[in-house]
């Protein structure tokens, strides 16, 4: 009996000749090396169904768990997996019907070889596109004055060192130097190096920003004069998202140079998206300052976005030419609010001023003894009474507008908070499933973006 002893990739595996002697007693037409390619091919199969078997249990056990990467790794390697099953059953049976040291298995040694490496090098590679997201966020200390996730460049740079490394010893079995090839181009890349000169800052810039993370996806920044907020980070370009819904571009490389305003990073006390609202308010001479900040101090307490610590303010801030300035401070719990708190202190301060008899000057530099009338043919009674009238209706209406969507977007921050849980924990959700949810995530962020618009 003779034994065939494999060395190289499969170094310490045999295989028996009885295998080919029984074939060869057997009367089929043709030749020998066919049915041994046959034999070879069914066996092939065979052990494919035993495989296919274990990756089944293995992705049972993968689909109970909660978490979502290791549905993504098992998809990637089970591809790599038969991959690299079928290239080894066909590295062994040329073995086995050529036998080792011949001319077949010597010419297409080294393709083998180069085939695992380049197999072992996407299985690498996938693993970091997996595993880095979940690792930068674990050591990432979430905070007020740090970024959540991590930029992608920093996982593409680490997939293509792999990738560098397994194209060198697979070309390497060739006997093609992958460096040397790079040096023979450097004259090449000198001159690609100039033309691209801007958009390789632009590249390094986006790598610095990826390490010093100054702002996320989501938050809203300033930066030129530009607010908006944040929708990508790329490697040559950041776009934000303003609040009149235009989509502007900005350079990498204008962000490293410029001053960035972050409003989702600011706030103290551990509360990242707090702001500091300042509003002035003006009244006439005539009127009582302490009279005046009682009611504007109301009013801010009364405000539903307002805080209540750090405590409401309201200082006498100015004598200017034709008013008394007072000037109203209050911390927001959200940057989002701004706009509509603005709107309801400016409503309420109007409404309580009419009560309270507190008058708003004129801003002019000619003194009106007697204020005119704002009906066509003067002041009548019942034109008062109908303006009065209107005006309680209107307040009425708009405090009932008011309600209804503060109340509409209490319920869509819920919602959005739910879905965003929901697609956190992916418990057996379906890939339709998690696509539905992330459309709906963007739809909700963007319907309370609108509450934001001036």
């Amino acid at each position: 009996m003779v034994t065939i002893i494999c060395h190289g990739p499969f170094q310490g595996f045999t295989m028996s000749d009885p295998l080919k002697e029984m074939i060869a007693d057997l009367p089929l037409p043709g030749s020998e090396t066919t049915w041994q390619f046959v034999f070879a091919l069914v066996l092939t199969l065979a052990f494919y169904g035993v495989l296919r078997l274990i990756i089944g249990k293995w992705r049972e056990a993968v689909l109970r768990t909660e978490e979502a990467w290791d549905d993504a790794l098992l998809n990637a390697a089970e591809s790599r997996a038969y991959g690299l099953y079928f290239i080894g059953a066909l590295n062994l049976s040329l073995i086995w019907v050529y036998g080792r040291g011949s001319d077949v298995d010597s010419n297409s040694a080294d393709w083998f070889i180069g085939a695992y490496i380049l197999i072992a090098t996407s299985l690498i590679s996938v693993v970091i596109k997996h595993f880095a997201p979940l690792l930068l966020d674990r050591f990432t200390r979430k905070s007020s004055v740090t970024v959540s996730g991590g930029n992608p460049l920093l996982i593409f740079l680490g997939r293509a060192i792999v990738w560098f490394f397994g194209l060198q010893l697979a070309m390497e079995r060739f006997g093609i130097e992958l460096l040397g090839v790079l040096a023979s181009l450097a004259v090449f890349s000198l001159i690609i190096g100039l033309a691209i000169q801007q958009s390789l800052g632009n590249i390094v810039n986006s790598f610095l920003l990826s390490l010093d993370r100054p702002f996320d996806v989501g938050d809203r920044i300033e930066v030129e004069g530009q607010l908006g907020t944040v929708v990508s980070v790329g490697i040559l370009s950041t776009k934000i998202l303003t609040l009149d819904e235009r989509l502007v571009v900005i350079p990498n490389n204008t962000l490293i140079s410029s001053s960035i305003t972050n409003f989702a990073r600011g706030g103290g006390d551990g509360m990242a998206r707090r702001l500091y609202l300042t509003l002035d308010v003006g009244v006439d001479y005539d009127e009582d300052p302490a009279h005046v900040k009682g009611v504007l101090l109301e009013v801010l307490q009364k405000t539903p976005f307002v805080l209540d610590e750090p405590t409401p303010r309201v200082h006498l801030w100015e004598l200017a030419d034709s008013s008394v300035v007072f000037r109203l401070f209050g911390y927001l719990g959200d940057y989002a609010d701004e706009q509509m708190a603005r709107d309801h202190i400016f409503q309420e301060v109007h409404y309580r001023f009419g009560i309270e008899g507190i008058s708003i000057p004129f801003p002019t530099s000619i003194e009106l003894r007697e204020k005119p009338s704002p009906f066509s043919g003067g002041v009548t009674e019942s034109r008062e009474h109908r303006k009065a009238t209107a005006q309680s209706m209107a307040r009425m209406k708009a405090r009932k507008e008011s309600r209804e969507l503060l109340l509409e977007r209490d319920r869509m921050e819920r919602e959005l908070e739910w879905q965003k849980e929901r697609l956190k924990n992916q418990d057996g959700l379906s890939t339709t499933e998690l696509e539905d949810l992330r459309t709906g995530i963007k739809d909700l962020e963007k319907a309370l973006q609108s509450f934001d618009t001036e």
